[in-house]
C-alpha cells in the first residue's frame, strides 16, 4: 500500500537492512556488529550488481584429456547475486569432488567438504564464495566451542552443477548443442545461464566451464567459452532495457566458443576414433559472426569445406565501414543452422598484426536482410 501524506524535507522508510547506531555507554553484541558486516557486503554486492556479472578478467580452465585434473588461473569475476570473487591459480583434483550445493547463511560449525568422485555426465564447473578460519578469539567465557575463530579469511569453493543435456543432442554434437542451448532466450534466466539447463545453479555460483566427464571423473571435453561472460548486465537484468548489451555479450561467447571447438581444443567426442578429424556434423548451429586466423580458416576448410553454402570464397576488399556494419549485424543477429547458412568473407589485414585475420558472417537463407555489398 502506497504511504500518502509525506511531506517534504520528511524521512520516508526506504528498503535496504537497519544499521547500528553507536554511542558512547552502549554495550555491544555480536549480533551488532555482526548487522554491521552484513550492510557493507550488502552494499558492496548492490555496487557489484550494477556492473552485471560475468568474469572480469583472468579464470581461464585448462586441462588434458583423460585427466581428472584442472588448472585454474588467477583472475577476477562477480556472481549474479553480486558477489565479488578473486583468487589466484590453483589445480582441481575432480577425482576427489564432491556434487555439493552452495554455501550460504549461517549454518553449524562443520566441514562443508566431503569425499566421493563425481558422476559422469555433464556438469558446469562453478566458483562460489566461502571463508575459511583462522586462529582462536579470546573470550572472556574461555573456550566457546568449534565456533570460535578469530577471523574469517576470504576463500572461493570449485564444485559441480549437473546440467540437463539439450533434447536430440548426439554425443558428436553435443558441445555444440549444450554452447547454443546456454545462448538461447529462456523465461528464466539466473545470471547468464538458463534455469532449465541447470536447475541446482545458485546465485552465488560463478560459472566458468562446461565439462563432459567420464568415470572416475576424466575429463573427455571441457568447453570454458560456452559457460563464461564477459562482464555485463545479463539479460533480464534492468541496467540492460534500453541498451541491451547482454544478447552482444552472448554472440561474442558462441564466436570464441565456435572458434575454439573448431580449432579442435580438448578431447573429440568419446563416440569417434581418436584420429578422426571433426566433422561438419558436430556443428548443429553456427555462430552469426566469427573471426577466423589462417590456422583457423584452413581448420574451417576441412571440415566444411565440401559444404557447397559453406565453402570459403577468396576475401574481398572493405572499407571500415562495411566491416562495422558485418560485425555489428552479426552480434546483434542470432545462431544460424548448419544446413540453411549462408556466407560471406572479408580479409582483414591490421596493421599491427603478423598475418592476416577473416570476418566471416553467417545469415539464413531466408533473412530478409540485404547481402553486404
Amino acid at each position: 500500500m502506497a504511504i500518502t501524506g509525506i511531506s517534504l524535507n520528511q524521512p520516508l522508510a526506504a528498503s535496504g537492512p537497519a544499521r547500528t547506531y553507536f554511542f558512547n555507554g552502549r554495550l555491544l553484541s555480536a549480533e551488532d556488529l555482526r548487522r554491521e558486516q552484513v550492510l557493507r557486503e550488502a552494499g558492496q554486492r548492490g555496487l557489484a550488481r550494477l556492473l552485471g556479472c560475468g568474469i572480469a578478467r583472468g579464470l581461464g580452465v585448462a586441462w588434458s584429456a583423460g585427466s581428472s585434473e584442472l588448472t585454474v588461473s588467477a583472475g577476477l569475476g562477480v556472481t549474479a547475486a553480486g558477489d565479488v570473487i578473486e583468487t589466484g591459480d590453483f589445480t582441481l583434483d575432480l577425482a576427489a569432488a564432491r556434487l555439493a550445493g552452495p554455501a550460504g547463511g549461517f549454518a553449524d560449525c562443520k566441514s562443508a567438504f566431503g569425499d566421493g568422485a563425481a558422476a559422469a555426465g555433464l556438469y558446469l564447473l562453478v566458483l562460489t564464495p566461502d571463508s575459511i578460519a583462522d586462529g582462536r578469539a579470546p573470550t572472556l567465557l574461555g573456550d566457546v566451542g568449534a565456533c570460535n575463530r578469530n577471523v574469517e579469511l576470504p576463500a572461493v569453493r570449485a564444485h559441480l552443477v549437473p546440467l540437463r543435456a539439450p533434447e536430440g543432442a548426439s554425443a558428436n554434437d553435443l558441445r555444440n548443442r549444450v554452447a547454443v542451448a546456454l545462448l538461447a532466450p529462456a523465461t528464466r534466466k539466473l545470471g547468464w545461464i538458463p534455469a532449465s539447463m541447470a536447475p541446482t545453479l545458485a546465485a552465488s555460483d560463478l560459472p566458468l566451464a562446461v565439462l563432459r566427464l567420464a568415470l572416475s571423473a576424466q575429463v573427455e571435453w571441457a568447453d570454458p567459452e560456452a559457460a563464461r561472460r564477459n562482464l555485463a548486465p545479463a539479460p533480464d537484468a534492468a541496467a540492460d532495457a534500453l541498451w541491451p548489451r547482454a544478447g552482444r555479450v552472448e554472440m561474442e561467447a558462441f564466436a570464441r566458443q565456435f572458434a575454439a571447438q573448431l580449432r579442435g581444443s580438448g578431447a573429440l567426442p568419446a563416440a569417434r576414433a581418436a584420429d578422426s578429424p571433426p566433422e561438419s556434423d558436430d556443428y548443429a548451429l553456427l555462430p552469426p559472426v566469427v573471426l577466423l586466423d589462417a590456422p583457423t580458416r584452413a581448420r574451417w576448410q576441412a571440415v566444411f569445406g565440401a559444404l557447397g553454402n559453406l565453402a570459403l570464397p577468396p576475401g574481398w576488399p572493405f572499407s571500415r565501414e562495411r566491416f562495422v556494419l558485418a560485425l555489428e549485424g552479426g552480434l546483434n543477429d542470432t545462431p544460424v543452422a548448419r544446413d540453411e547458412a549462408q556466407l560471406q568473407i572479408m580479409q582483414l589485414t591490421p596493421a599491427d598484426r603478423a598475418g592476416p585475420q577473416w570476418l566471416l558472417r553467417l545469415r539464413a537463407r531466408d533473412n530478409p536482410d540485404a547481402p553486404l555489398p
